[in-house]
């Protein structure tokens, strides 16, 4: 009776062991970010890619799913299927956490902070599959949980949470060493962890192939009558499967709609810019509390080293920075591995860890596959909680390694160590709780603006935003910074928002209306079915007064609808032009039609270029070869010189055969190059089936309509040969 208590009681023990982890963690999360002092309805991140999570949040809660946002993109929706970020096990959890509160900060913040707590699971239950005592393998896992790497991103990179690295991680390291027994149950636990891998985020399911397939290339050398390297494949098959699945929806609605113009190329350089540096991995956290680190933080800052992008988040933490030197230093010396609790599974980690290392360092493996494959995955630093796994391998596999008649003496340094990586580690929340106030004034403030708003129009009335950006082209403009306008519909859903869209018939409309004069503008917008002009202060120099004094009639009854510091909406019907004011407005269609046509020569000069067809830049003469697709994309710029302005529009003749295009895209460049920030909106996208390039000899031509649409000019024009079929 004594014993089945007892038997009871550890079994308890054990089932309640993973909900106190959690909790501490979580104690751990909040206690860093402030506790109470902190408002968490109001969002960790207020700015740039959180405000992209935090609008697929809202989408999640509000319309069930994410994938269409029927409040967006007026006057058509916004289907952000259109840009695969199909993070369909993140935003599984957003709809849990979405089922008690509609809030997007609040349900956002909590996302994260029980993701984060996923994580200590996750690691820890990897950890104990290769064998680690429950206590090291808790140790780790709360430290894993706190990866300077993940505090750094947060809902700013909400898709790179770390929860599920671990699982393709312990999956690669028991089949490279060939130590770690898979029962048929741990298998198929195996597999389906490696499934929500490819249900998730493709840069994690890319880096779990990758290292998979290292160790199943291990376990084929070691021995390839061993059926280790089978359950490698297995694994492998389970990641691309799912992940084919997962991107499939946004495939087919590129086949239905096209692929929208405005997701910006990607090229294969870039995996240099945002590539992994050892140096980086092995740095302290910034605003580190221990003086010399703060020395240390001081010289990086003063050596000013080159493509300091998001890479300089991609730290270790000192604990874990220790291990992965160990890790190195196995290489070096075998015989330090020697040491550890688990030679080979320390063995087979060093040696997983230097192919991720090799791979996504700059210039590394991983740069050849941006330039000889694709170069659509580029951000290489995000290989670091892989890594990081591995150095708390060699970190568990040491301590294990300390004799049980010291036990003591290891439950004591655990526990130093757990108070040493949360010193250590929680400094990277610092630049979090820095911003919370200015933060929490911004949130406040947008949301009375666009209470008061909503209060004045009707449930799901059409607002245009203003300055008009380019979503996933947006830079930012004045003041204002990348994917401001988002905020807005973060405050009030209901309303339909003019920003983002994607569509390429609703922004190219957009930018055509929004190069109209003011009130003309107000005039199509009104004739369109929109209510309101909501115009963002910062994105003007002069704080949008020259704008409304345009818009506004001095004698005319006030159309101002809201107001607050940094924003005005106005009533469209109020400040549009009466129907005599205005000679010609375009129409709200979905076609692309050219604009040219019919339109006399300019006398006046207009210029274009055509920078690229396909992945080739044009060169400055000559003819350019280009490679067989299904579909070319041409890009460019044009403005009108003789106006000092942007181009009215632009169309692409292929062999005197005129073809619309989209115009309107950021190009910072060709405003700093001619010294006119009006040229800003200047750049052409044109998509070209094959079938309109078959092989031979073409001529392509930029036709400029002019500023105020009266005339029109050919004046970029590029030969191109098309080699033949063979």
């Amino acid at each position: 009776m004594i014993a089945t208590t007892r038997g009871a009681g550890t079994n308890a023990w054990r089932a309640a062991w993973p909900l106190c982890q959690a909790g501490v963690v979580l104690a751990i999360l909040y206690a860093g970010l402030g506790g109470w002092q902190r408002d968490f309805h109001v969002p960790l991140q207020y700015s740039e890619d959180a405000l992209e999570y935090l609008m697929q949040a809202q989408g999640t809660i509000q319309n069930g799913w994410w994938w269409t946002h029927p409040h967006l993109g007026a006057p058509g929706v916004f289907h952000e299927l259109s840009y695969p970020s199909n993070t369909n096990v993140d935003q599984a959890i957003v709809r849990a956490v979405g089922l008690f509160t509609t809030q997007p900060g609040l349900s956002l913040n909590v996302s994260w902070m029980l993701m984060v707590a996923l994580s200590s699971l996750v690691m820890t239950g990897s950890l104990r599959l290769i064998g680690t005592s429950r206590a090291i393998a808790a140790l780790a896992g709360v430290l894993y949980a706190l990866l300077p790497y993940a505090l750094s991103r947060n809902i700013q990179h909400f898709s790179l949470a770390i929860y599920l690295v671990p699982i393709p991680c312990v999956g690669a390291l028991a089949i490279a060493s060939g130590r770690v027994r898979l029962s048929a149950g741990r298998l198929l636990g195996l597999v389906l962890g490696c499934a929500l891998v490819g249900f998730d985020y493709i840069y994690y399911a890319f880096f779990a192939v990758f290292v998979l397939l290292v160790a199943t290339t291990i376990a084929v050398v070691r021995d390839r009558l061993a059926p280790d390297w089978r359950r490698g494949l297995l694994l492998v098959s389970a990641v691309v499967v799912t992940t084919a699945i997962n991107l499939a929806p946004s495939l087919r609605l590129w086949a239905v709609d096209g692929k929208p113009l405005v997701i910006p190329p990607k090229t294969a350089a870039e995996s240099e810019l945002y590539g992994l540096k050892i140096r980086q991995l092995v740095s302290p956290v910034p605003d580190h509390p221990f003086p010399p680190f703060g020395r240390w933080e001081t010289l990086e800052r003063r050596a000013a080293f080159p493509s300091e992008t998001e890479n300089t988040s991609s730290r270790l933490g000192l604990v874990a920075a220790m291990g992965f030197l160990m890790l190195i230093g196995t290489l070096v010396v075998p015989g330090v591995r020697l040491r550890t609790a688990n030679p080979e599974v320390v063995a087979a980690a060093a040696g997983l860890t230097l192919a991720l290392v090799l791979f996504g360092t700059v210039g590394g493996f991983g740069s050849l596959f941006s330039l000889l494959v694709s170069p659509d995955i580029r951000a290489y630093n995000r290989v670091c909680p892989f890594i990081a796994f591995f150095a708390w391998v060699a970190v568990a596999m040491s301590l294990e390694a300390v004799k049980p008649q010291a036990r003591l003496w290891r439950a004591v340094f655990v526990l130093a160590v757990l108070v040493l990586g949360i010193w250590d580690q929680l400094g990277a929340l610092a630049p979090l709780n820095r911003s919370h106030a200015a933060t929490r004034t911004e949130w406040t403030t947008i949301e009375a603006f666009t209470r008061d708003l909503a209060s004045r129009v009707p449930p799901g009335a059409m607002v245009f935003q203003l300055p008009l950006t380019t979503y996933l082209n947006d830079a930012g403009d004045g003041r204002m910074r990348t994917y401001d306008e988002i905020k807005p519909y973060l405050a009030s859903p209901t309303l339909h928002w003019s920003y983002p869209a994607l569509d390429n018939a609703v922004v190219r409309w957009q930018h055509a209306v929004a190069r109209l004069p003011p009130r003309a503008m107000a005039l199509a917008l009104r004739d369109a079915g929109f209510r309101a002009i909501v115009i963002d202060r910062a994105g003007y120099a002069d704080g949008g007064e020259s704008l409304v004094a345009a818009l506004i009639r001095p004698d005319q009854t006030t159309p101002v609808l809201a107001e607050a510091p940094g924003y005005v909406a106005l009533d469209v019907s109020l400040v549009a032009a009466s129907a005599d004011e205005v000679a010609q407005l375009p129409a709200w269609t979905p076609a692309f039609d050219p604009a040219s046509a019919g339109l006399p020569p300019c006398a006046a000069p207009l210029t274009a270029h055509i920078d690229s067809v396909g992945p080739l830049k044009a060169p400055a003469s000559g003819p350019l070869t280009v490679e067989r697709a299904s579909t070319y994309i041409v890009r460019g710029w044009a403005v009108d010189d003789a106006h000092r302005d942007l181009a009215g529009d632009v169309d692409l003749a292929i062999d005197d055969r005129l073809r619309a295009t989209f115009y309107g895209v950021n190009r910072p460049d060709v405003a700093s190059r001619a010294s006119m920030p009006v040229y800003r909106y200047s750049g052409v996208f044109a998509t070209v089936p094959a079938r309109d390039l078959p092989p031979g000899l073409h001529r392509l031509d930029l036709r400029v309509v002019s500023s105020d649409r009266r005339c029109a000019s050919t004046v970029a024009r590029l030969t191109v040969i098309v080699p033949p079929v063979f």
